[in-house]
């Protein structure tokens, strides 16, 4: 039976990351994949994944550690991965910026990395530790048996800067699980404007969305603004509610914290907009959000701002209405019409769905992973 091991730093029941993986396993499975999760470190309350156990095997590295910090639990549960590691299975590692050197020392294993951002911006840690492990890592990548990538950009970039082979480096879209989405409850959505995702500036741009929804209230009173994740830290909690408070919007603004991950498409699609005001930066040039594929996935019409490689796959006011980044004006102006143009934003929406079977499903996007390891 063909095996794949999966290594990943934490199981975040709310990280997209985390379910892009199981949605990549359970498609591996189909086609008749034994996929292993092995976990270097516990998340915040040690959560473990109890949706795929009938059909994924998880395996928690960090259990039974005397550490409570998180490198040591790295370290550990490492040295416990190279142990377990052998050259009949291959071994397909996510994000690791700082580890994935350490893989590829033991020889004769077969190892495939995926990245979904500039891994300057995501993943490299300061001081002089942290240059070293990431010029580590950029010359671990030319001798990686394969690579994946989420946008044009990022693979270019580790073409370019890392010398990553054009032959083995290949694009791997974001993807969505369709099976999270089939048989929801038909509920007239309510008024209500969401955003999902950790509750970030730099990465998603909330005091924008925040600000343009102000300037739609002053017009359409009756619909409320919903921030669901938890805050990037304490500092971007601070600045986000001091900014609903001068705004005088308190009354329609909710922040509901974290949402798990099985409640998340109801709410979603209780919504009758879905919102993205990422900001036009470096992360967002190399990167990919999924949280549009699950927006999109609801068939509610999705405001989002043109960045990175957005316009490859969405065209405006076909299956999306795409804003200029940066632009509370022009934020608020799209959000305002489709509200007052409702029905033809419906139809939007309803294209927006086809777009994520076109362009973004999981079972396709596996099929790249498992022809370039198995076949």
């Amino acid at each position: 039976m063909k095996e794949l091991y999966i290594l990943d730093s934490s199981y975040n029941p709310t990280s997209a990351g985390c379910n892009r993986l199981l949605a990549f396993g359970l498609a591996l499975q189909k086609k008749g994949v034994k996929v292993t999760y092995f976990y270097l470190f516990p998340y915040k309350n040690k959560e473990k994944c109890e949706r795929y156990k009938d059909e994924l095997c998880f395996v928690y590295l960090w259990e039974n550690s005397p550490f409570s910090n998180k490198y040591l639990n790295t370290v550990r549960s490492m040295r416990m991965f190279y142990e377990i590691m052998s050259p009949e299975i291959p071994v397909y590692a996510y994000s690791l910026l700082n580890c994935i050197y350490f893989l590829r020392l033991k020889k004769g294993i077969r190892l495939y990395h995926e990245y979904t951002e500039n891994p300057v911006v995501v993943g490299k840690i300061g001081g002089f530790v942290g240059e070293w492990l990431y010029r580590l890592y950029k010359r671990t990548i030319p001798r990686l048996d394969g690579l994946f990538l989420i946008t044009p950009a990022l693979r270019d970039m580790y073409i370019e800067e890392f010398g990553a082979d054009p032959n083995k480096t290949f694009l791997l879209n974001m993807i969505v699980d369709r099976r999270r989405f089939e048989d929801l409850p038909e509920l007239e959505p309510s008024a209500t404007i969401t955003y999902c995702g950790i509750l970030s500036e730099f990465k998603d741009g909330l005091s924008v969305l925040i600000k343009a929804f102000a300037m739609v209230n002053e017009k359409h009173s009756k619909y409320k603004l919903r921030l669901v994740g938890p805050f990037l830290d304490d500092v971007t909690e601070q600045k986000l509610r001091s900014l609903v408070r001068e705004l005088n919007i308190l009354e329609q603004v909710e922040f509901t914290g974290s949402v798990s991950p099985e409640n998340m498409p109801s709410l979603l699609k209780a919504s009758k907009i879905l919102a993205l005001a990422r900001p036009d930066n470096i992360q967002a040039k190399y990167g990919f959000a999924t949280k549009i594929g699950e927006y999109l996935m609801t068939e509610r019409p999705v405001v989002l701002t043109r960045v990175g490689a957005i316009e490859d796959y969405l065209v405006d006011r076909d299956n999306c209405i795409i804003v200029n980044p940066d632009d509370v004006c022009d934020f608020a102006d799209k959000l305002i019409w489709t509200i007052d143009n409702y029905d033809e934003a419906i139809k939007i929406g309803k294209r927006g769905r086809e777009a994520v079977i076109k362009y973004f499903d999981s079972e396709n996007e596996a099929e790249k992973i498992y022809k370039l390891i198995f076949e």
